[in-house]
C-alpha cells in the first residue's frame, strides 16, 4: 500500500496533491469572500431598514400638532429605538445676516488653510 506519501513521490502523485491543495485553497477563499459579502449585505439591509423606520417615525410625529409631538415620539419609541422630539429653534428673522463665526464651522481647520479656503 503506497498511501499519500507514496503518491507524492511520483510526478503523477505530486500533480494530484498540488491540484487538491489548489482546489481547497480556492474553495476556502471563495467561502471567506462569500461570508464577507453576506455580512456587508446584511449590514446594508439593516441600515436601510433603520432609515426607513426613522423616516416613518419623523413623518408620524410631524403630522401631529406641535404640542403633541413629544408624546407621539415617546409613544413610537421601542426597545430598539428611542425617539425624542425637541422644539425647533426659533426662526431667524429675514434680512438679518448670519454672524461670521457661524458661517463656516471648518474655517480654522488646517486642511482649509493650506488649500486657500476659509479665513486665515
Amino acid at each position: 500500500m503506497r498511501g499519500v506519501l507514496g503518491l507524492a513521490r511520483s510526478l503523477e502523485g505530486r500533480t494530484v496533491v498540488v491540484l487538491l491543495l489548489a482546489v481547497l485553497l480556492v474553495h476556502g477563499g471563495a467561502l471567506a469572500i462569500y461570508r464577507l459579502s453576506a455580512a456587508a449585505a446584511a449590514d446594508e439591509a439593516f441600515a436601510t431598514e433603520v432609515a426607513r423606520q426613522l423616516v416613518i417615525a419623523r413623518e408620524a410625529v410631524s403630522r401631529r400638532p406641535p404640542e403633541e409631538r413629544a408624546d407621539e415620539a415617546e409613544a413610537l419609541s421601542s426597545n430598539h429605538f428611542e425617539i425624542g422630539w425637541d422644539a425647533p429653534a426659533p426662526a431667524r428673522p429675514r434680512g438679518r445676516p448670519i454672524p461670521r463665526s457661524r458661517t463656516c464651522a471648518t474655517a480654522s481647520s488646517p486642511s482649509n488653510r493650506s488649500s486657500g479656503r476659509g479665513s486665515p
